[in-house]
């Protein structure tokens, strides 16, 4: 079982039908390699990490250190503004994020 597999990819916000397209196989196969049914081929896992920028000895879990994810533009900029704030502010953004994820997740159960 891979289990760094799942945290590098939630991390980089990929999906696993992305990632699996990313690795030219199916949604279905990437999930087995993931959950640990099967064994992914040493070139699955090389392209893997060419996807995702992390190192072999990562993945295998051979080492603890993961290499820092490049901010996007659009990230860089939130940040800096985020940082721009005092505690005031940061505190306000903070509250309003965890009230968009409340109401996101009480229309999901809504819906479902």
């Amino acid at each position: 079982m891979l289990p760094r597999m799942k945290f590098i990819r939630r991390g980089l916000h990929l999906s696993q039908e992305q990632t699996a397209a990313h690795l030219h196989i199916s949604r279905q196969a990437y999930g087995a390699y993931e959950r640990g049914e099967r064994k992914p081929p040493a070139v699955l896992l090389a392209a893997f990490c060419d996807l995702t920028g992390v190192s072999l000895d990562y993945l295998l879990e051979r080492e603890d250190i993961l290499p820092p994810i490049p901010l996007t533009a659009g990230e860089e900029e939130l940040l800096r503004i985020y940082r721009a704030l005092d505690d005031n502010g940061q505190e306000y953004i903070l509250r309003q994020i965890e009230y968009e994820e409340h109401l996101c997740k009480y229309f999901q159960k809504k819906e479902s």
